[in-house]
């Protein structure tokens, strides 16, 4: 008997996640190869992202760019330590 595996994989395909951080919310771009993949705007909270991208994108490599100001860089530097 055949069975169909309905589980999502990304093991060996990389995102790359672009955030523009502000105070109040962050804007998040995800972006695969050449795909767009999704725009959104959250809370300003790592856990948030990293359960987005886990839930959704599970098993992939993940790179983060991140605005070059004063909140961008603690973001960038807690989200290496969770990937």
């Amino acid at each position: 008997m055949l069975t169909q595996d309905n589980e999502l994989n990304f093991n060996g395909e990389n995102i790359y996640i672009g955030i523009d951080t502000h105070k109040k919310n962050w804007k998040v771009a995800l972006y695969s190869n050449d795909t767009a993949l999704k725009t959104f705007t959250q809370n300003p909270e790592p856990g948030l992202l990293i359960n987005h991208l886990k839930r959704n994108y599970p098993h992939a490599n993940y790179y983060c760019a991140y605005e070059a100001g004063f909140s961008g860089f603690g973001v960038q530097k807690h989200l290496t330590k969770i990937f």
